[in-house]
């Protein structure tokens, strides 16, 4: 991996993408970063089943695909992750997104 100054965000050691390459990540937390914004992204499968006569709706199982970056505690990930497609159905079903 060639490793050039340019490519070195602000705020990160000069050496932080050779310690990258070995497996050692450098971190930058809260506003810290000013150049860029960064997402995570996430695709939710949903499976819906509605009753014929009562128009009842059951969704008996999602499937969801996220991409997050590197994930620092797996337990809050994981529930990160089940909020989203919990939160994500119920904006649905209800057609509506209340936020407080």
């Amino acid at each position: 991996m060639e490793v050039y100054t340019e490519n070195v965000p602000s705020g990160l050691p000069p050496n932080a993408l050779a310690d990258m390459s070995q497996g050692k990540t450098a971190m930058l937390s809260g506003s810290s970063r000013k150049d860029c914004t960064a997402y995570a992204l996430g695709a939710h499968f949903v499976e819906v089943r509605v009753h014929r006569r009562t128009r009842e709706i059951r969704v008996p199982r999602v499937v969801s695909a996220s991409a997050a970056g590197t994930i620092v505690n797996s337990a809050t990930a994981h529930s990160q992750f089940m909020g989203g497609a919990i939160w994500g159905l119920s904006s649905a079903l209800f057609e509506a997104t209340e936020l407080d």
